[in-house]
């Protein structure tokens, strides 16, 4: 059995996109992802919310820093 190298893909991550989306929608948040093109920085209300619920998974299935829950989101 051959696997495919790298993380495990995160099934479960456009659910979990689909609720940060409600409740920013709920709370007056624009639900878009600002990255900064000059360093490279994820900003903005929206990642700072989805940083803040990641909180709320288990340690295993947190991202490892702002611009990895950016990159996520983009591709979910």
């Amino acid at each position: 059995i051959k696997g495919v190298p790298g993380r495990q893909s995160r099934e479960w991550y456009r659910d979990f996109k689909r609720v940060l989306t409600f409740v920013a929608r709920k709370n007056g948040i624009r639900p878009k992802v600002v990255i900064n093109r000059r360093t490279h920085e994820a900003r903005g209300r929206f990642i700072e919310l989805a940083e803040q619920f990641e909180r709320l998974l288990p340690r295993q299935m947190r991202s490892q820093s702002r611009e990895a829950i950016a990159k996520m989101l983009e591709r979910s």
